[in-house]
């Protein structure tokens, strides 16, 4: 009998999430145990993630598989979507609920940026499409409204 491995699988999504143990052993074996909404929330006009829901859900779904469990966790993964951030203080510590990819802020940035610096050199630079949700877009578009928050920041995650 092989030795059994066990993980948790964490998949943020745009609306919902859930936690996933695995167990590797002889098989893999895959058990949703936790699965929670997810959505932005308008926080004075700017389309947000809740955040503390989203870290609740994680916490609560590494828990139960904790529970759920037979030995050790040995590891955590968590999968989201690729184009948001979360700034981070000094104190390491989030400084702002992070800004959803459909928050408005964008709209004109992609045009803005590319008067700053060509598309063709964009794309050389960086291989993304051309879609006004990825992150330059929106650091371009933070850096426009609320530069004060970047400037507090020590890390971008």
């Amino acid at each position: 009998m092989a030795s059994v491995r066990r993980m948790v699988a964490v998949d943020l999504g745009a609306s919902s999430g859930r936690a996933i143990l695995g167990t590797l052993g002889d098989t893999l074996r895959l058990e949703s145990v936790h699965r929670f909404p997810n959505g932005p929330v308008s926080v004075e006009g700017i389309l947000r993630w809740d955040f503390e829901r989203l870290w609740d859900g994680v916490r609560e779904g590494i828990r139960r598989a904790g529970t759920l469990s037979d030995g050790p966790i040995e590891s955590v993964g968590v999968d989201t979507w690729g184009v948001d951030y979360g700034l981070i203080g000094k104190d390491g510590e989030l400084l702002e609920a992070p800004i959803h990819y459909r928050d408005d802020r964008t709209d004109g940035a992609m045009d803005a940026v590319f008067q700053r610096v060509p598309r063709r050199e964009v794309f050389e630079a960086t291989g993304i499409q051309f879609i006004q949700l990825n992150t330059l877009y929106q650091l371009f578009a933070h850096a426009r409204t609320d530069r004060s928050a970047l400037d507090r920041a020590r890390y971008l995650l």
